[in-house]
């Protein structure tokens, strides 16, 4: 019962983070300056309590998402992703546990759709927390809009 509690605060975070950002996003990244550091600063608030932030909340372009998913930015890329800002979380009192957060910001649902389903697992399970949500494993992806949120978890 606690290992299901601990998993579907993690959903929750993502689902959570999501919604606060996929309402605001528009369909170009026509966004100001500002509203991609209300990205990082929403991510900051969503620690979960007695957990830390990991290093900093990072922002990923077209110019070094291979640095944060080697192997597998072409194929974000190749959508014609915009972004993709990362937060890490980490429980202090047990280095093993950790929540990793993802946000894609793909420019357009379209294209939002395209990655969702073609990076979906016929084998996940179906989330219900809207339309387009699954888990695989440790791995939570939700969809909304432009945006594809991603949880790696070990809790």
């Amino acid at each position: 019962m606690k290992r299901f509690v601990r998993i579907f605060l993690a959903l929750c975070l993502v689902m959570l983070c999501v919604s606060l950002f996929s309402s605001g996003c528009r369909q170009q990244d026509d966004r100001a300056p500002e509203d991609k550091t209300n990205l990082a600063a929403g991510l900051s608030r969503l620690v979960p309590q007695g957990w830390t932030l990991y290093d900093e909340i990072r922002r990923f372009t077209a110019e070094n998402l291979y640095e944060k998913i080697d192997g597998r930015a072409e194929f974000y890329l190749a959508y014609d992703m915009v972004e993709m800002t990362f937060a890490g979380f980490e429980n202090p009192n047990d280095d093993s546990q950790f929540i990793d957060i993802s946000v894609y910001d793909m420019g357009a649902p379209t294209r939002a759709f395209g990655v969702f389903s073609s990076e979906r697992s016929h084998e996940g399970m179906v989330l219900k927390l809207g339309r387009d949500a699954y888990r695989s494993g440790r791995t939570a992806t939700y969809g909304r809009g432009n945006i594809i949120s991603r949880s790696y978890h070990r809790i």
